[in-house]
């Protein structure tokens, strides 16, 4: 069992029997198994049992009967194998079913990026799924609750305050939100040697310790405290997307993208995307450059991480994806290594300038050694058709997990050109040109399932 004592042990058995198998269960059976460029693939789709289905009345309703199928996926790591060979991993959901709507532009021409929220009051959960020979199951979730209980929102953290993305949520009716000032939107999970779960979220980005037996939040750790402030530079979405817990307890965070430093971050220069390895012993802190495949994007804003995995203390996987330069999308998995890279916390040139805006050269001329990768598995070329791969676990020093997240299977009826033509103004309308847009906003289910692949390398990590 991984980083499990006999206590944390027992408390992983005591939800597995009592609360996780009491729930409904779905399975799915293997799309395939099959071996390709020496890796052998056993490829599912999850399906989600019924008792996990959100609640929903809103207004498109009637195209969702059941309700919104929970979206998990976002994060994946391995627990254990139990004696009848089914592999356990723990995973989580984002912040809920939410989609893309047009600029919001207030009374005073202030301009805002915005979400519906169909689901306002949704709560990021935690879940389990058992992978067998033939059928993956959802063994149940557990909501985020804060040490007094309550129900922890994925709704935008209050404007001022860190964590706030300069986003303003809007109802599936485009009237806008109230904030959740301890809102989360989890994109990460690996659990400690004591059974303790830790969680990243993209919106702060935050480091957040969990309960596993409870889902209370424990503690949340936050750029400006201890963690670096330069954080805060990350692009509203694009917080921390991979977090890996390594065998002595150090925590190690990856942002999903290049920060934005000065405003410009589509035409930014930088060539890495940071990496930070917290130490909870001591709070210390370190920071590293991961060297995205740059000479393969349009831009280097493009280049995105979608998960972090620790083989050993120094030893990590990565997937790295996004639209290459030639409008395909990428996803592959590298193994990293950061014991040779050198610590970019304080690191400026001469002439005060941050890292991301100098040339990969010029980094280097300061006498800066990036993290070291190496390709393990191309997924593409495996056969893998989702658009992003968004959980990543090691299971073995030949074994590895890889997940998708469905997104809550929820799509905007209108399309992404027309939201970048539109404005949103507070009367709740959607205006083009000055004009109201007669097609009205409305969610629209896309039926896209979590995939789950259980990789088995040519070759020992």
């Amino acid at each position: 069992m991984k980083h499990l004592n006999n206590h944390a042990a027992f408390v992983f058995a005591l939800m597995t029997a009592v609360y996780f198998c009491c729930s409904e269960t779905a399975s799915a059976s293997p799309k395939g198994v099959f071996e390709k460029d020496g890796c052998t693939v056993r490829a599912f789709d999850l399906e989600i049992p019924e008792s996990e289905y959100l609640p929903y009345g809103g207004v498109s309703a009637k195209l969702f009967p059941r309700g919104i199928p929970i979206g998990v996926g976002s994060g994946l790591t391995y627990l254990e194998t139990r004696p009848d060979g089914t592999l356990l991993f723990y995973t989580v959901s984002d912040r809920g079913p939410n989609t893309n709507t047009p600029v919001f532009v207030s009374s005073d021409g202030s301009r805002f990026a915005t979400k519906a929220f169909l689901i306002p009051d949704n709560t990021p959960r935690i879940g389990i799924i058992a992978v067998s020979s033939d059928a993956v199951l959802l063994n149940g979730t557990k909501p985020l609750t804060d040490l007094s209980g309550r129900k922890i929102t994925g709704l935008p953290r209050v404007p001022g305050t860190v964590g706030y993305t300069g986003e303003k949520a809007l109802s599936e009716t485009l009237h806008v939100l109230d904030y959740d000032p301890e809102g989360l939107d989890p994109e990460g999970i690996d659990i400690d040697k004591s059974g303790s779960l830790w969680l990243c979220d993209e919106s702060g980005p935050f480091i957040v310790n969990v309960d596993a037996a409870s889902g209370k939040v424990l503690k949340t750790i936050a750029p400006g405290k201890e963690l670096p402030e330069i954080l805060t530079k990350r692009t509203p979405n694009r917080g921390f997307e991979g977090i890996a817990v390594t065998p002595s307890g150090k925590i190690l965070a990856a942002v999903q993208s290049i920060l934005d430093v000065d405003g410009s971050v589509k035409k930014s220069p930088a060539s890495f995307i940071r990496l930070v390895l917290f130490n909870p012993g001591d709070n210390s802190v370190k920071t590293f450059a991961y060297p995205h495949d740059q000479e393969a994007y349009k831009r280097n804003s493009d280049a995105k991480i979608g998960d972090l995995a620790a083989i050993d203390e120094s030893r990590f996987l990565v997937v790295e994806q996004g639209k290459g330069k030639d409008k395909k999308m990428r996803n592959l998995v590298y193994e990293i290594d950061i014991s040779g890279a050198d610590d970019i916390t304080n690191l400026t040139a001469k002439d005060g300038k941050l890292p991301e805006m100098l040339i990969k050269d010029d980094i280097r001329a300061l006498g800066t050694a990036f993290v070291s990768k190496k390709l393990v598995a191309d997924l593409r070329k495996l056969g893998w058709t989702a658009e992003k791969a968004e959980g990543l676990a090691v299971i073995d020093k030949a074994t590895i997990a890889v997940c998708s997240d469905n997104d809550f299977g929820v799509a905007a009826s209108l399309s992404e050109d027309l939201m970048d033509a539109c404005e949103l103004h507070e009367d709740g309308r959607i205006y083009k040109d000055g004009k109201i847009v007669t097609d009205a906003y409305s969610a629209l289910p896309l039926n896209e399932k979590s995939a789950l692949w259980i990789i088995k390398l040519p070759e020992n990590l």
